[in-house]
C-alpha cells in the first residue's frame, strides 16, 4: 500500500465487540504481512496505571501489535465521569486537533491502522470528533459492528449508517457480533438482504461464543468490589446474564428460571427476591445499598455453593459496571485473544475489508 489505510471501527450500540473485533482484524492483518496500528482517540478510563487513568483497551492493542506508541498517543483523551466539566474548563478545545497530529505521527510506516470509537458515539460529539471530521481530517472509512439481538438492531445500524453518509464518512459494510444460535440464520439470511437494499453490505456474522462474552464471578467481584458474604471459594463460575431482582415475589421464580448461568442484582433487603434467585441456576448474587440480608438467604446461598456480593451501589450503577465486563478482553487475557483471533478470521470477509481501503 502506498498510503496508510484508516479503518474507523464502530457501533451503535454498547458492548458490541469492537475491541474483540479490532484484537481479531489487528491478528489477521498482521499475519498477512501488513504493518498494523492502533488508536483510540477518546477512550473511558476503566483502570488506573502509574498514577494515571487508562482505557485497558488501548493497552491490550499496544501489547498485541507491539507498538511504541505511548498510552497517551493511543488514547490522546481518557474519559472520566465527568466529561462535562472538562469542556466547561476548557480542556477539550484543541483534543481534535490533537489527535488529528497523533494519527498522523502513529501512522507513519503503517499499512492500515485500526481506529476504536468509543463505546458511546455521543462521547465523539462532546468532544468534536464528528463523522465530518473522522472523514476529511483523518481520512478514514468506516466498518459497523453492531450486536443482532432483535430487529430493531438492524434499524440503528441504518441510522448510523445514513448518519456517516449525511457527513461524509464512507462505510465499507457491516459486522453482526456476538449472534446467539437461535438467530443466528436471520442473520446470514433476511438481515443481509435488508441492508443491501440501503446500500450495506453484511462482512461478517459472528456467533455468540460464551468463553469470549461471559465473564467470570472473580471477575464481576475484582470490577465491583464490595464484601463477599458466602461461598468466596465458587468465584470461578461464569456469567451469561445479568437480571434484575425488581419484581413482585409472585413472577420472580419463573422470571429467573428464565435464564442458567446468570448474575442476580437486587436490593440487600429484598430477601424474598433473593432467595427465589437462589432457587434457580444461579452463578452470583450481588445485593445492592450495602444493605446486609436476612440469615436465610446466606444459609441458602451456602447450601446450594452460590457466591454472594454485598455492593454500596444503587441497582443502576451495578448493572453498569456488570456490564462494562460482557465481552471485555482483559489485557494478558491470551485465551480470549486467540478466539476472538479465531472467530474473526473464520467468519469475517476480512479479504473484502481490506479491498475496500
Amino acid at each position: 500500500m502506498p498510503t496508510c489505510k484508516g479503518l474507523y471501527v464502530v457501533s451503535p450500540k454498547d458492548y458490541s465487540g469492537k475491541t474483540a473485533l479490532c484484537v481479531g482484524l489487528a491478528l489477521t492483518f498482521k499475519e498477512e504481512g501488513y504493518r498494523v496500528g492502533y488508536m483510540k482517540p477518546i477512550g473511558l478510563w476503566t483502570s488506573i496505571l502509574e498514577g494515571e487513568y487508562v482505557d485497558e483497551d488501548s493497552i491490550l492493542l499496544k501489547d498485541i501489535l507491539g507498538l511504541e506508541d505511548s498510552l497517551t498517543d493511543v488514547t490522546p483523551y481518557v474519559a472520566g465521569d465527568r466529561i462535562l466539566e472538562d469542556i466547561a474548563k476548557g480542556k477539550l478545545h484543541d483534543v481534535c486537533s490533537k489527535i488529528a497530529e497523533v494519527y498522523r505521527r502513529a501512522s507513519e510506516g503503517k499499512d492500515i491502522m485500526l481506529i476504536e470509537a468509543p463505546r458511546n458515539i455521543g462521547l465523539n460529539y462532546l468532544t468534536g470528533l464528528t463523522y465530518r471530521f473522522l472523514a476529511e481530517k483523518i481520512g478514514c472509512k468506516a466498518l459497523v459492528v453492531s450486536l443482532f439481538e432483535s430487529d430493531v438492531d438492524v434499524g440503528s445500524i441504518i441510522q448510523m449508517y445514513e448518519h456517516m453518509k449525511l457527513e461524509g464518512l464512507k462505510t465499507i459494510g457491516v459486522v453482526l457480533n456476538y449472534v446467539r444460535r437461535h438467530v443466528i440464520e436471520r442473520a446470514r439470511s433476511i438481515v443481509p438482504q435488508i441492508l443491501r437494499s440501503y446500500g450495506l453490505n453484511v462482512l461478517g456474522v459472528i456467533p455468540r461464543k460464551t468463553e469470549l462474552v461471559a465473564p467470570t464471578v472473580a471477575e464481576i467481584y475484582e470490577r465491583i468490589g464490595g464484601e463477599i458474604l458466602a461461598c468466596e471459594d465458587k468465584l470461578d463460575g461464569i456469567v451469561e446474564e445479568i437480571m434484575i431482582g425488581a419484581m413482585t415475589l409472585e413472577s420472580a421464580l419463573s422470571f429467573f428460571r428464565r435464564a442458567i448461568n446468570k448474575a442476580v442484582i437486587t436490593g440487600g433487603d429484598r430477601a424474598d427476591v433473593a432467595l427465589a434467585a437462589l432457587e434457580t441456576d444461579t452463578s452470583v448474587l450481588i445485593l445492592t445499598g450495602n444493605l446486609y440480608p436476612d440469615v436465610r438467604v446466606l444459609a441458602k446461598a451456602e447450601e446450594r455453593g452460590i457466591p454472594v456480593i454485598l455492593v454500596p451501589y444503587d441497582t443502576y450503577t451495578t448493572v453498569e459496571l456488570v456490564g462494562e465486563l460482557v465481552g471485555r478482553i482483559r489485557p494478558g487475557d491470551r485465551k480470549r485473544v486467540d478466539l476472538a483471533y479465531k472467530l474473526v478470521r473464520e467468519n469475517v470477509d476480512w479479504r473484502s475489508i481490506i479491498g475496500s481501503l
